[in-house]
């Protein structure tokens, strides 16, 4: 038994080479890696191709967030699934713990962990802290607090989120078709809803997020993306479901 960390990559090399070393170092729970690269032109795939350990899986051009988690998703045939940004930083026994999540009941569909910048429910309380050193602490005073805690959630942000194999057996994987804006999260949520299924937000596993370096990192206009995103969620969803636009959009 395992799990499958899907991190979709698209520039911002640094970010991502962050993620993978606090990946190896924090993580027991048996896993494999698959990077899915969106066309990266800064080095991200030479330096992926010399990581013995990761699987990489190239896209000439950029297929979205979730056009490559599909694609990764595809590739794999673990009973757990997580996606990931490349921007986190992962934290002590991370995936074990949700892991342990996701289990306590058979409608759990998906798990996600608290981090100190999302927008949601994922930014609960915690302590500032300057380095990783601090970070780990801070990660382990929040499960010694936290352990076995956790929130009924109606939707999750996908910057790090566990997916239990059964629930891609009964809703599919992410709608491609909702634009390089970041609606794809809500949409799975609630198909997971709809599916009879619980979110979950994971009290007691904290994981820092440097947050839509992606966008940034490329000169991408994020406020533009989110928009035409929202209106083809809202056109999907018309008289079922509908996000309202940020004000920022």
């Amino acid at each position: 038994m395992k799990a499958s960390i899907i991190i979709p990559t698209f520039n911002a090399l640094h970010f991502t080479k962050r993620c993978l070393a606090s990946l190896r170092l924090t993580t027991r729970f048996p896993y494999e890696i698959i990077v899915v690269d969106n066309g990266s032109t800064d080095g991200t795939r030479e330096f992926i191709e010399s990581q013995k350990d990761v699987q990489l899986i190239k896209s000439d051009f950029n297929l979205g967030y979730a056009g490559a988690c599909n694609l990764g998703i595809r590739s794999s045939d673990s009973k757990y699934v997580v996606i990931s940004n490349n921007d986190i930083i992962f934290t002590p026994n991370w995936l074990s713990h949700l892991v342990d999540t996701s289990e306590v009941n058979e409608s759990v569909g998906l798990v996600g962990p608290v981090t100190n910048h999302a927008s949601g429910y994922h930014v609960q309380p915690f302590r500032p802290y300057k380095d990783n050193i601090g970070l780990f602490r801070e990660s382990k005073r929040i499960y010694a607090e936290n352990k076995g805690s956790y929130m009924f959630v109606p939707l999750l942000i996908f910057f790090c989120t566990l997916i239990k194999r059964k629930t891609i057996d009964t809703i599919g994987v992410l709608d491609p078709n909702l634009g390089l804006g970041g609606c794809d999260d809500l949409d799975y949520s609630f198909r997971n809803r709809m599916a009879g299924l619980a979110s979950l937000l994971d009290l007691s596993v904290f994981v820092h997020h440097f947050c839509s370096k992606t966008y940034s990192s490329n000169d991408l206009d994020y406020w533009k993306l989110i928009k035409e995103s929202i209106d083809r969620y809202n056109r999907k969803w018309e008289g079922i479901s509908r996000i309202g636009t940020p004000s920022n959009a």
